[in-house]
């Protein structure tokens, strides 16, 4: 019953140098090298700008310490990224006239870099700072302006000011769309932070929507950057991942694979998340092979990677440990369930909600195990770290709840496993819609449990409702057929044997139906 959402959806660090100053051939192809994703060829062409800069006290190596921190951060070697940016803001304050636009940069850019490292109040106060320094500099109407406002508007929606989130993207976005037009990279950029943010805020269909205008806009542009547009998609696929869009989403994810996959660096960090969201994807449609070739294949991938993997590689271990549990490996799963969990505690993360989805998921195999007072104290310790990350009407609550009603069936709780199931299907119901396939789950685990509390008719309801949510979906439900079976029996217990019999001959059916789709694939 596990649903991790992985969400490792990092702001896109707007590029805020004024344009106006070259310093030469070499770092203008170190500019272009990175705007078109190619970071390490990037980092070599920036290295000997700097070999070929004669004053390192000018605007010039200004521009090119921003720059270069940009680079750096798209690797996730934050400390040097810091460094490069704090180098630029010493050497622009130390100049008789500092540029603005410039200071803003820096302080934009360590925004960004703590909003990276998740420190969310820090990254708000170098938001701030930035846009004071436009302001008092006359320079609020200028795309750097709408830009900072946006960034400034993601670290606010991660604090839970959704309202004041909402006005400040508003706001930013007008100025872009004035200063650069709505058909702008500026502007995709912008929806692609604010998707992000949506998707932060379990706003799933609104952070689809932003991410497929920004996704139109950026495949568009000329020249085109395979790693941004690779970056919105893998947002998109997130978004339709958890939405319960399964097909969609992992459509987006191979999409965004395709694009990262014609450049021609090695050791993308960015190419093994994508990969490890493609195989989540899987796992949750039933693909359990390929999900575990692909997350197989994301975790091969970061020993080539220079950068910070900590949080990256326990994500991944994650979800190896759920495709183990779906072969029903579960020593295999314990193992990549406690190595995640070791570089979460190593990293200092245990207050991240990706380590709560791993408590979640360690929790889970417990209970299979029989240890449900033990799952369930998990389960309490995760619910503790969401409430505190993205509060209590979040689908990831919901998730948990779920988890935990589970628990409390297997004690012979059944009042207590309805009642938590009936707050998960609230929250679920509201954030995913009443459609939503893991709103079926919830109704079909909540009729179990109702069954053991004798309320007969309310679970035949409640199976009732979860059946004509799985027939109207697009995505297949291999439990289906036995969900069916087990609803059949319930109407026999009503004494309504038209209707049971009508369930059987469905199921049966169905049963079939997979027999033959299954056949069919073993031949291929």
């Amino acid at each position: 019953m596990s649903r991790l959402a992985l969400q490792i959806c990092f702001v896109l660090a707007f590029v805020l140098g004024t344009g106006a100053i070259a310093c030469g051939s070499v770092l203008q192809e170190a500019e272009k090298a990175a705007s078109a994703g190619l970071l390490q060829t990037a980092d070599v062409l920036f290295r000997q700008a700097f070999a070929e800069l004669k004053d390192p006290g000018t605007i010039e190596a200004v521009v090119l310490h921003n720059d270069y921190g940009q680079v750096f951060q798209s690797e996730w070697r934050f400390d040097e990224a810091e460094k490069e940016y704090r180098l630029a803001l010493g050497i622009n304050r130390a100049l008789a006239q500092p540029v603005a636009a410039e200071l803003a940069a820096s302080l934009n850019n360590l925004g960004s870099l703590e909003l990276s490292r998740g420190n969310s109040a820090s990254s708000e106060t170098f938001f701030k700072q930035a846009y004071a320094v436009l302001k008092d500099n006359n320079l609020l109407h200028i795309t750097t302006a709408g830009k900072i406002i946006s960034n400034l508007a993601v670290t606010v929606e991660k604090q839970r000011r959704s309202a004041e989130a909402e006005q400040l993207f508003e706001q930013g976005a007008s100025i872009i769309r004035d200063t650069k037009g709505e058909k702008s990279v500026e502007f995709s950029r912008l929806l692609a932070n604010w998707a992000c943010a949506d998707l932060d805020a379990g706003k799933y269909g609104e952070s689809a929507r932003k991410s497929e205008r920004a996704v139109a806009i950026q495949a568009s542009s000329q020249p085109l950057n395979h790693r941004e547009l690779a970056s919105t998609l893998n947002t998109l696929g997130l978004a339709q991942m958890n939405a319960g869009e399964l097909r969609t989403a992992i459509s987006s994810f191979e999409r965004s694979v395709s694009e990262q996959r014609s450049l021609t660096e090695l050791g993308d960090a960015k190419l093994a998340e994508t990969l490890g969201n493609l195989g989540l994807a899987e796992y949750k449609r039933g693909l359990f092979d390929s999900a575990k070739q692909h997350e197989q294949q994301a975790l091969d991938l970061l020993p080539h990677y220079v950068g910070n993997r900590d949080f990256l590689q326990a994500t991944i271990l994650n979800n190896l440990g759920l495709v183990s549990v779906a072969f029903k490996d579960a020593r295999a799963a314990k193992e990549y369930y406690d190595e995640a969990s070791r570089k979460w505690i190593a990293a200092g993360a245990t207050n991240d909600i990706r380590y709560a989805a791993t408590l979640s998921n360690m929790a889970n195999l417990e209970g299979q195990a029989g240890h449900h007072k033990k799952a369930a104290s998990m389960l309490q310790n995760a619910l503790q770290i969401q409430a505190c990350q993205v509060g209590l009407e979040h689908a990831e609550v919901a998730s948990t709840l779920a988890n935990l009603a589970a628990q409390e069936y297997f004690e012979k709780h059944y009042d207590t496993a309805v009642s938590l199931y009936e707050k998960a299907l609230r929250i679920q119901e509201k954030t995913l819609g009443p459609g939503n396939i893991e709103v079926a789950r919830t109704l079909r685990n909540l009729a179990i449990s109702e069954v053991g509390t004798k309320h007969l008719e309310d679970a035949a309801d409640h199976y009732g409702r979860a059946m004509a949510i799985v027939e109207h979906s697009n995505e297949p439900n291999v439990l289906q057929a036995s969900w069916l079976r087990e609803y059949a029996s319930l109407l026999r217990r009503l004494d309504k044997f038209a209707q049971a019999e009508e369930a059987e001959v469905r199921a049966s059916g169905l049963e079939v139906r997979n027999a033959i789709n299954a056949e069919k694939t073993s031949f291929r």
